[in-house]
């Protein structure tokens, strides 16, 4: 069976590693410099609708096509704490404040949203009068005509916001980005575990209630969240639990991170020591190695045939056949042919002087001899005679 892949899965990095990434990542991105016609800035009150409380500015950047679902959320998130800080109950100041955030593609689709809104409220509105108006057809039907446009309400706003966010997020936003949790969610060996925890919790309850389709309780209950960090954490970790009898299921998210950043700082201290599953390479000076004297080291462990400084000196001395100089190799090749050939030649040259030689005495011997033996026939014949 075949597995779709997922076109909203990639990666991240985190200190140089690959970390797999969602709609939702879990490594944001670090904070930039907005420049000044890219975003919008708007003086809050630090207590809710007091004119004469402390003030601080909040910017916003603008939200268009090339940003973030990340950061349409944040937006949204930052629109609501100007809303309350600036105590806006009407939906045409509200209406405002959106309108100068949001560009291109998300300001369209805000738009949208709100007036759909509107005109879906205007349409129960005139629906309810024709319902509660008594009399003939007309009467009804001029009772539904008769109803003017109501101003706008915060829920407009509220909707139009939602159709933004909608607009930036892919299909099956809310399904993609609980089972990222879930499945991908794993904490860098880098990264601490509490802050790994406070980065879940965030996408959890700031960023999941925030997706389409807007229903409650979108967030993680405390077990689900158990979960992911029981699936998360090392083996070892799990041991430790086990041999203290921890029993995660009956504590909060909260004390089952607390105990596991114990064992976290325990290993700062106390390192653990992880085999790889490789075989351990010999050393070459062991045991096998004693009694093996070089020439040039001493008793080193291994012997003068089994140096390699020596065989590189002899390597060099006869010269590198590998060398990529074709001149060079041509000439030495040349040399080394004119070599052998004289050597043959004076080796055939040895060789026949010795053979002439030989024959030269060989035939000596042979007159000798025959000389010697005429001189004994003579002496028998004299001795014959007398």
């Amino acid at each position: 069976m075949k597995v779709a892949k997922d076109v909203f899965k990639n990666y991240e990095t985190y200190n140089g590693r690959k970390v797999n990434s969602g709609i939702l990542p879990l490594i944001e991105e670090a904070p930039k410099k907005i420049p000044k016609n890219m975003c919008a800035t708007c003086k809050l009150y630090s207590i809710q609708g007091n004119n004469t409380s402390t003030q601080c500015d909040l910017t916003v950047a603008h939200i268009n096509e090339s940003s973030t679902l990340r950061q349409a959320i944040q937006c949204a998130q930052d629109l609501e704490t100007i809303f309350a800080s600036l105590n806006l109950t009407t939906g045409a100041s509200r209406d405002a404040i959106c309108k100068s955030v949001l560009r291109e593609g998300p300001a369209i689709a805000y738009e949208v949203g709100y007036n759909d809104s509107h005109a879906a409220r205007w349409q129960e509105m005139r629906n309810a009068a024709y319902r509660n108006t008594a009399g003939n057809q007309a009467t009804k039907q001029a009772a539904h005509d008769g109803v003017a446009e109501p101003n706008r309400h915060i829920d407009d706003v509220t909707l139009g916001i939602r159709n933004m966010i909608k607009h930036m997020a892919p299909v099956k936003a809310l399904e993609k980005a609980k089972c990222y949790l879930r499945r991908d969610y794993r904490e860098p060996s880098e990264m601490k575990i509490r802050e790994w925890h406070m980065r879940m919790m965030k996408i959890n309850l700031s960023e999941l209630p925030r997706l389409p389709p807007f229903g409650n309780n979108q967030s993680l209950s405390n077990d689900e969240v158990i979960d992911i960090i029981l699936h998360s954490i090392p083996n070892s970790w799990e041991a430790e639990m086990a041999r203290q009898g921890f029993d995660s299921m009956i504590h909060s998210p909260i004390e089952v991170i607390e105990f596991c950043e114990r064992i976290e700082n325990l290993e700062d201290f106390e390192p653990v020591q992880k085999n790889s599953g490789k075989l351990v390479k010999k050393n070459k000076t062991t045991k096998e190695g004693k009694g093996k004297c070089c020439a040039l080291h001493g008793n080193v462990g291994h012997s003068t045939e089994e140096c390699r400084t020596i065989q590189a000196m002899k390597k060099k001395e006869a010269g590198n056949p590998s060398s990529k100089n074709k001149t060079w190799t041509r000439k030495a090749s040349d040399a080394e042919k004119k070599a052998r050939k004289d050597l043959a030649t004076f080796v055939r040259k040895q060789v026949k002087a010795e053979m002439e030689a030989n024959v030269t005495e060989e035939s000596s011997k042979r007159k000798l001899e025959d000389s010697d033996e005429d001189e004994d026939l003579d002496l028998n014949l004299m001795d014959f005679r007398g």
